[in-house]
């Protein structure tokens, strides 16, 4: 069985925890973006933060 509960909100959008059969917790980022000019700002700043969160 999946579960899903929402543990934050930020600039990108929702972030929640799931726990996935056969795999465990994980976290999912769910962008919200109004226009594609916001989208592809968006996308870059995630990149950004992916990015870093691999370096950590």
């Amino acid at each position: 069985m999946t579960s899903v509960v929402e543990i934050g909100r930020g600039g990108f959008g929702v972030v929640s925890k799931a726990n996935l059969a056969n795999i465990g917790l994980v976290a999912l980022k769910i962008i919200i973006s109004k226009n594609s000019n916001e989208l592809n700002e968006s996308n870059d700043d995630f990149v950004k933060e992916v990015e870093i969160a691999i370096i950590l």
